[in-house]
């Protein structure tokens, strides 16, 4: 496969020579928002993580496989991706171990603390904001405190 391989991917430099062990094509682009390394045309696979916010998917003819080094898929147009077929996979639960450890430490500081008293952020909604007019229409429904415990 013709792969091109972005500085998103922390292990890029380091896997390169395994990459094209397994047969692969290597294209490296340090920045995504940096002019392509090679003709568009050229990429079947990508290791990416934003890429698509800086050059248009369309600009992919031949694209078939999509590696995000990320959890989400908010930073990829998922709609024109399964009108393409093309397969895309996220790096997902690369975040569940900091989170978890977030949480604990959390939880002790307060506890070491012996705190009377704890805050927590909670949405507040602006009359501007879409979720708004969702809020509103009965579409979207504010926990209550003791739920956000």
């Amino acid at each position: 496969m013709k792969l091109l391989v972005t500085g998103a991917w922390q292990g890029a430099k380091e896997n390169m020579d395994a990459l094209r062990a397994m047969g692969h094509e290597i294209a490296f682009l340090q920045q995504e928002k940096e002019a392509l390394p090679v003709d568009p045309a050229w990429v079947e696979g990508v290791i990416c993580n934003g890429l698509f916010l800086h050059h248009p998917l369309s600009a992919f003819p031949n694209l078939r496989y999509i590696q995000l080094t990320s959890a989400g898929f908010d930073r990829v147009p998922m709609e024109e991706i399964r009108a393409r077929g093309i397969a895309v996979h996220n790096a997902r639960g690369v975040y569940s171990v900091p989170m978890a450890e977030h949480a604990v430490a959390s939880g002790k500081m307060i506890a070491k603390m012996n705190a009377s008293y704890v805050s927590f952020l909670t949405l507040m909604l602006d009359p501007v904001a879409p979720l708004y007019k969702d809020w509103k229409e009965g579409r979207f429904k504010l926990l209550k405190a003791e739920e956000v415990l």
